[in-house]
């Protein structure tokens, strides 16, 4: 790649972005395999006339390979740009309006948002760090997550309220995009056949779970997008969309114990948020919350069988995104480590019931 074609290295665009004068700019690759599927991480540190040391991370989104192709059609950049531009800014002016000085930001500071790439402050050099994606976050941890996810979506209802045209674009799961529903309908049944052989040699206890799982394998696309699409008579939100552990997901034993726990603080911040917002509609109710999660059971076995799947597996066991997209084919069972398959024996009897 040209240095014409890293615009984070264009020492006039930066002292643009960072309104100061940059001496010198240095860039470290920092993408490692199984991390990131859709685009490359690298760290800079920009010094500036000044003195002042920046700590930033440019996302810059794949341009090689087939599933760069595909999703470089899709509006899952887009919705990138927006969010970072504009929209989490908006959301978090609302909170910090409704809790002065007590709001952490949802996230990192962003000095440049386009379709190709986001550069935005490392947390890192503020002391975060990443969870290891395949043992997930403890308790206390998952519970900070579900408190922040509430006021992430208490604002989301508010900015919605105040302008709903900044929200045309995010009505519907970019996986149900018509520019890549058609590759999503090779992906997906795949997944369902490689979890259905998986689960059909478990024992006798399960032949129901693996019939219904190749049953569903057709038209798994159809009941995802009749899952996912906007309601506009219930209470609607902004979800995050990918909420994994390089984002957010939990430990096992908190998967197991506390799942209703997790979900009543939810619920409990999200009443307590829009009350403070202002919010003047019915909220709802932590009964009809449930209610709502097992209307939206379907997109959970979607994560399950997809995305959770490849996020717990070996990066080495062969799993490639573009063959995916392309033919459907998976690596097959030999992708499910033992942790995934104990997450898939707690959710599927859940799932079944919904």
């Amino acid at each position: 790649m040209a240095a014409m074609e890293e615009p984070w290295l264009d020492k006039n665009r930066m002292e643009v972005w960072l309104n100061s004068p940059v001496k010198e700019i240095i860039s470290e690759d920092n993408s490692k395999k199984g991390d990131n599927y859709l685009s490359n991480m690298k760290r800079l540190e920009v010094k500036t006339a000044d003195g002042q040391v920046y700590s930033l991370v440019v996302k810059c989104r794949l341009e090689e390979g087939f599933a760069a192709q595909v999703f470089r059609e899709t509006t899952i950049f887009k919705r990138e740009q927006d969010m970072y531009g504009h929209i989490l800014n908006k959301m978090s002016q609302l909170l910090q309006n409704a809790f002065p000085g007590d709001v952490e930001p949802f996230s990192p500071k962003c000095y440049y948002a386009s379709k190709s790439c986001l550069v935005m402050e490392d947390m890192n050099a503020s002391g975060f760090k990443m969870e290891d994606r395949k043992l997930g976050l403890d308790l206390n941890q998952c519970l900070l997550v579900m408190r922040t996810i509430a006021k992430f979506h208490a604002a989301s209802v508010i900015l919605h309220e105040q302008n709903p045209s900044m929200f045309e674009e995010l009505g519907t799961s970019f996986f149900c995009d018509d520019s890549i529903s058609k590759y999503m309908r090779n992906m997906w049944p795949g997944f369902t056949r490689t979890l259905a052989n998986e689960v059909a040699t478990w024992g006798e206890e399960w032949h129901t779970y693996s019939v219904k799982l190749r049953g569903l394998a057709n038209n798994i696309m159809d009941r995802l997008k009749e899952s996912s699409e906007r309601q506009n008579n219930e209470f609607n939100v902004l979800n995050h969309g990918d909420l994994w552990t390089n984002n957010m997901f939990a430990k096992l034993e908190v998967k197991r114990n506390h799942r209703d726990y997790l979900i009543k603080e939810y619920h409990k911040k999200l009443c307590e948020t829009l009350t403070a917002l202002g919010y003047d509609k019915k909220i709802i109710t932590l009964q009809e919350l449930y209610e709502d999660l097992d209307k939206k059971a379907m997109y959970g076995l979607f994560a399950l069988l997809g995305p959770y799947a490849v996020m717990q597996s070996d990066p080495n066991c062969g799993f490639s995104f573009d063959d995916a997209l392309l033919t459907g084919k998976n690596p097959g069972t030999v992708m499910y480590k033992d942790n995934f398959k104990e997450v898939v024996k707690i959710f599927l009897p859940l799932l079944n019931k919904r």
